[in-house]
């Protein structure tokens, strides 16, 4: 009877491997976190290993410049990883295509989580999350600008929590309740700004200005009538001068659209060399002499 016992326990623990197994080969059904959570481990896995080639091969020292390009190289990368990943697993998520859920996934490991619609919005100039389900975004509606409900929220604190450190590492920096309560960053080119608990109580908040990929330049702005020839020859000239000028305005104005346009046109025509001293990078100079 024991014997008869001990094989029938034998026999269910290999029946239990098995089903493990084919569960793996096979893929099944799952809930949105649990889908998540495989895809996480996997690439954790596979960006580790990933890593270990990269030491192995001869070192850059060329400084990598994470920009809107390097961003959209990226995501294309973690597209390549994430996929292989569902379809080599079978995954299938409950309320979703495949499609769709890789394309949420890679927001979320490699881009901007449930804030990719803001960001790749052109009237969207500014993102405001107050806390992990209160977010604002100001929007160009015509002939003035507003701000509006955004219409998605993270999934919880933690979540939000999550995307804000990943955001923060991308410019080497973290927040926190000590030193680190006010936090600037930059993101990819753009502008951003992390208050902690202990500044904001109700949670982090996050507040990001977007600039443009392609930046407007001297002969539009006097297109549009923002100033006319002679006054933009006349900062050209101050420019070239090498003078003091203050330049002011409020926020959503235009001063560093502006600036940045008649910079590159008049110094780059003049032949000079740029020194840009910014706390968070925002010219982003098109001069090739700029430090």
């Amino acid at each position: 009877m024991c014997e008869l016992e001990q094989d029938f326990k034998s026999f269910r623990k290999d029946l239990m491997k098995m089903n493990y197994k084919r569960k793996e080969m096979v893929g099944g059904v799952y809930d949105y976190d649990d889908a998540m959570k495989i895809i996480q481990e996997s690439l954790t896995e596979k960006l580790g290993t990933q890593m270990e080639l990269n030491q192995n091969k001869s070192s850059n020292d060329e400084q990598v410049i994470k920009d809107k390009a390097y961003l959209r190289k990226k995501k294309e990368e973690y597209r390549s990883y994430i996929s292989d990943i569902v379809y080599s697993k079978n995954i299938r998520v409950r309320g979703y295509e495949n499609a769709d859920f890789i394309d949420e996934m890679v927001e979320e490991f490699a881009g901007y989580s449930i804030l990719a619609d803001a960001f790749n919005d052109p009237d969207v100039s500014d993102i405001f999350v107050i806390d992990w389900k209160t977010i604002f975004v100001e929007k160009n509606m015509g002939k003035s600008s507003k701000n509006v409900r955004y219409p998605k929220t993270f999934r919880s604190p933690k979540h939000y929590h999550n995307v804000l450190e990943r955001f923060l590492r991308c410019d080497e920096k973290q927040v926190n309740n000590g030193e680190n309560k006010i936090v600037d960053f930059e993101l990819y080119q753009d502008r951003g700004c992390v208050t902690s608990s202990a500044v904001s109580p109700r949670d982090y908040s996050l507040t990001i200005r977007k600039h443009k990929e392609d930046h407007i330049k001297k002969e539009q702005l006097v297109q549009w009538e923002v100033l006319t020839e002679k006054m933009a020859d006349f900062i050209g000239m101050l420019i070239h001068g090498e003078c003091n000028i203050i330049y002011a305005g409020i926020t959503g104005s235009g001063k560093t659209t502006t600036i940045r346009a008649l910079l590159d046109h008049y110094v780059t025509k003049a032949n000079k060399r740029v020194l840009v001293c910014e706390d968070t990078r925002e010219l982003f100079l098109q001069n090739e002499h700029t430090l």
